[in-house]
C-alpha cells in the first residue's frame, strides 16, 4: 500500500454548481483534471448539462484515473456530448484488449494470423478516435521462448535468428490496430507471442500479454519447404497447387514416384478434378442369423423390398426369431 501521509491533497469543492454550454476544443467541455489523484473532490448538488468537448470528455476529462464514485454517477450529466469518446467523462488512452482472444494459437509455419486490439481509456470505455490523435502508436508483434521451447540449438543470445515476422506491426486507426496476415516462420515448437506499442506516450497497459503460441508440423496436406536464415534453416508449410481444380476435393503433395500433386476427392466423388458424382454402392439385404448366443454368425439372404427396417443389414437373435 502506497505511503500517503506526505501527499498533499487538494480539496475541490463544488457545491450548488451547474456547469452548463460550456465547450473545449479538444478534452472537458466543463472541465479538465490534470493529476486528479492529488485531489479530494466533493460534488455537492452539482450538475452538468449541455456541454461539448470536440475530442473527449464532454463534461469532464482527467489524465489519471479518478478513484471517485461521484464522477460515475448518472444522475450528475445530462446532454453532453463529445466527437470521439466519452460523452459525459473520460480519461486519457491506458489499456489495450485483443478483441479475438484465445487461450492457445496453434498454426503451422508460414501460416497467417489476425489479431484485433481496442484501445480503452482509463474508465474502461472504447476509444473511438475519428481525429487520429493515436494514429502515431505502433503496435509490434514479437515472438519470444517460452518455458517449453524445446530445442538445443535455441538460446537467448540467437532465438531473433530462428524465426522471421511477416506483417507484425501496424498503426491504430480510430481507437484500433489490425494484424490482419501476421506470418510467422519457425521450426515447430512451443512459443509465446509478445505485443509492444511504440511512441506511447501514456503506458498503455495490455489486459493480457505473451500468449502461448505452438507452430505445429505441416499438415498431411501441405508441403514442406525451407529458408536458408543466417545460419539456420526455418520449416515452412505451403499449400500444394494441383493441375486441374479440386471441385469437390483438396489438392495434395505428389505421392513417391508421382509426377504431379493429386486430387483427394471428398466421398461421394472422383475423377481428376473431383467433378464426378457417383452414388456408393449399397449392399443387399442381408442379415445375420446369430445362432443361441454363440459368436458364430450365419448369412442368410431375406426380400426386404421396402427396407422399412435395416437398409442394409438386419440383426437377428435367432432364439428370438
Amino acid at each position: 500500500m502506497a505511503n500517503t501521509e506526505n501527499i498533499d491533497y487538494r480539496l475541490i469543492n463544488l457545491k450548488n454548481v451547474t456547469f452548463s454550454n460550456n465547450k473545449a476544443t479538444y478534452f472537458g467541455g466543463a472541465v479538465y483534471f490534470n493529476n486528479i489523484s492529488v485531489y479530494q473532490i466533493k460534488l455537492d448538488n452539482t450538475f452538468f448539462t449541455n456541454n461539448i468537448a470536440e475530442i473527449a470528455g464532454g463534461a469532464i476529462f482527467t489524465t489519471k484515473d479518478s478513484n471517485n464514485p461521484l464522477i460515475f454517477n448518472p444522475t450528475l450529466y445530462e446532454n453532453n456530448k463529445s466527437n470521439a469518446y466519452g460523452d459525459n467523462y473520460a480519461g486519457l488512452p491506458g489499456k489495450a484488449i485483443l478483441s479475438n482472444e484465445k487461450d492457445i494459437y496453434t498454426i503451422t509455419s508460414g501460416n497467417p494470423l489476425s489479431f484485433t486490439f481496442q484501445l480503452q481509456d482509463i474508465y474502461g470505455q472504447k476509444i473511438t478516435d475519428s481525429p487520429k490523435l493515436h494514429s502515431n502508436f505502433q503496435l509490434k508483434a514479437e515472438l519470444i521462448k517460452s518455458d517449453k521451447t524445446d530445442s538445443p540449438i535455441i538460446t537467448t543470445k540467437n532465438f531473433n535468428d530462428t524465426y522471421i515476422m511477416v506483417n507484425n506491426e501496424n498503426t491504430f486507426n480510430n481507437g484500433q490496430c489490425i494484424l490482419n496476415d501476421l506470418k510467422i516462420f519457425a521450426n515447430p515448437n512451443e512459443y509465446k507471442l509478445h505485443f509492444s506499442i511504440e511512441n506511447d506516450l501514456y503506458n498503455i497497459k495490455f489486459d493480457k500479454n505473451d500468449f502461448p503460441l505452438i507452430i505445429a508440423d505441416c499438415s498431411k496436406s501441405e508441403l514442406v519447404n525451407y529458408i536458408n536464415h543466417g545460419q539456420y534453416n526455418i520449416s515452412y508449410c505451403e499449400k500444394p497447387i494441383c493441375k486441374n481444380d479440386c471441385n469437390i476435393g483438396i489438392c495434395m503433395p505428389k505421392r513417391e514416384n508421382d509426377i504431379d500433386n493429386y486430387c483427394e476427392c471428398y466421398d461421394g466423388f472422383n475423377g481428376p478434378s473431383c467433378e464426378i458424382a457417383f452414388e456408393p454402392e449399397r449392399a443387399e439385404n442381408t442379415v445375420l442369423r446369430i445362432t443361441g448366443h454363440e459368436t458364430k454368425i450365419e448369412l442368410i439372404r431375406m426380400d426386404l423390398n421396402d427396407n422399412s427396417i435395416g437398409g442394409a443389414v438386419v440383426i437377428f437373435d435367432s432364439e428370438y426369431v
